[in-house]
């Protein structure tokens, strides 16, 4: 015996979506954050709010390329100047921009306390991604999504780590 009617059932689900998508906004922005010596890196930021939430979530997406053979550039590029074919060998690498990644937010939590969470330097070293960084006339950004290191209120955290 059926306690309710499939059809009104996938009526309530089909108004709840309609409505759920009606109150939905997203914005995507892009910024071009470094275009020289035939090198291009860029910036996507997705704004998504639903309508039920009391404010949107915002994902940054980056993408650095060679103009020359438009292949996508990674990190290891820059910070060994060439690939290695071995990805274990970026250890070390990676490990020494996470050391500076960890001093950077440091010094900022000294100018400004509270801006990380409490756990910011184990953060940086667990949410860390090879992947989320551009190029600037000032050097390298590495940047990390809202509230992987902080909270929302920080919004994307970004450090500069030099050349």
């Amino acid at each position: 015996m059926l306690y309710y009617n499939p059809d009104i059932l996938i009526n309530n689900l089909a108004s709840s979506f309609i409505e759920a998508a009606a109150n939905a906004e997203e914005t995507v922005t892009y910024k071009t954050t470094y275009d020289k010596n035939g090198m291009m890196s860029f910036y996507r930021d997705k704004y998504t709010i639903d309508g039920k939430d009391a404010h949107g979530s915002t994902v940054r997406e980056s993408f650095t390329f060679d103009l020359k053979n438009g292949k996508k550039l990674n990190l290891e590029y820059f910070i060994n100047k060439q690939p290695r074919k071995n990805l274990k060998d970026t250890d070390g690498a990676y490990a020494a921009v996470k050391e500076k990644l960890i001093a950077l937010a440091e010094q900022k939590s000294k100018e400004t306390p509270g801006i990380y969470f409490d756990d910011y330097q184990r953060l940086i070293a667990q949410k860390f991604n090879p992947d989320n960084f551009y190029l600037t006339e000032n050097g390298i950004v590495i940047y990390f999504q809202q509230y992987d290191i902080a909270p929302y209120s920080t919004g994307i955290v970004e450090f500069n780590i030099g050349r």
